[in-house]
């Protein structure tokens, strides 16, 4: 073999042990470009999980606000730690994995201090939906007890009407005759030297017992109260009105007969006269009589 052939047979080596080096040293370098981008893709594919996840925490904080100041301030303090770690996420790049994973451990630490306060939620929420319950339950007791209250109000309203009305006086026999001055009866009014009224007081246990009086009005023809020197005032339904006669009488429950006089001292027009008595502020009888 010539020097020629022995160069060229070398030069030939040596160029293919030179492709062979940058075959394999190109594909290396494919390899580690290949696992390069494998990494970067794997970190930003974590990065955006965190994000998804710190966003997704931020809202869930916002929806488990209610009327509870004290709890709203704690889920608003937790809200601002995650904001704090998303302004953080977005100034890392994307080869600090180390960052990124730091972010991680405090993403699911925030993670865990969320799901005890939604477990704590969801027990204020079940205390105050027994709470509800249970004021549904007073307040339906409250109402019940309130109307039978009114309805014994009422029942005693009732039986009070019932008792006063039980509890008036009442008049029976009630005669009125126009009498002369030797006590006879007479029909002329030019004869009538007094009147004279009896009546009994029926028995009654249910009205108050005692001294009670009792006042009789005579109106004469033209309505007006009949009255001389021993007839005065009482008060009948607010108001003072005028009386002809009174008498006192002691009541025990008992059947009460009275007999009264009203003196005439002027000569009275003829027509129809009218009496009332009265007895504890109740007109418990009348009699009317005509004269000539």
């Amino acid at each position: 073999m010539n020097s020629l052939t022995r160069i060229l047979s070398i030069a030939l080596v040596i160029e293919t042990v030179l492709l062979i080096w940058l075959l394999f040293n190109s594909n290396s370098k494919s390899q580690d470009n290949k696992q390069l981008t494998e990494n970067i893709l794997t970190v930003t594919n974590e990065k955006d999980a965190v994000k998804a996840e710190l966003q997704n925490m931020l809202d869930q904080y916002e929806s488990l606000k209610s009327n509870n100041k004290g709890l709203n301030e704690k889920l608003e303090q937790e809200q601002e730690k995650i904001k704090v770690l998303l302004t953080q996420l977005s100034t890392i790049k994307r080869s600090d994995i180390a960052k990124i994973k730091e972010l991680e451990r405090e993403t699911e630490t925030l993670r865990s201090i969320m799901k005890s306060y939604i477990k704590q939620i969801d027990s204020l929420n079940t205390r105050n939906k027994i709470l509800v319950s249970e004021n549904k339950e007073i307040t339906h007791k409250y109402e019940s007890e309130k109307q039978e209250k009114d309805e014994l109000i009422t029942l005693k309203d009732s039986l009070t009407v019932k008792v006063k009305q039980a509890s008036i006086l009442e008049a029976s026999g009630v005669s009125l005759l126009a009498l002369t001055a030797k006590g006879n009866e007479t029909s002329r009014t030019k004869r009538l030297a007094k009147f004279k009224t009896c009546f009994t007081i029926e028995d009654n246990m249910v009205t108050k017992q005692g001294t009670k009086t009792v006042y009789i009005r005579i109106a004469g023809p033209d309505n007006m109260i009949l009255r001389n020197k021993e007839s005065g005032f009482f008060m009948f339904e607010g108001k003072e009105i005028a009386y002809s006669s009174k008498r006192e009488f002691e009541y025990n429950g008992k059947d009460v007969e009275i007999c009264m006089y009203w003196i005439n001292d002027i000569e009275q027009p003829e027509g129809d006269f009218s009496m009332d008595i009265f007895v504890d502020g109740y007109n418990i009888g009348t009699k009317n009589i005509s004269l000539k």
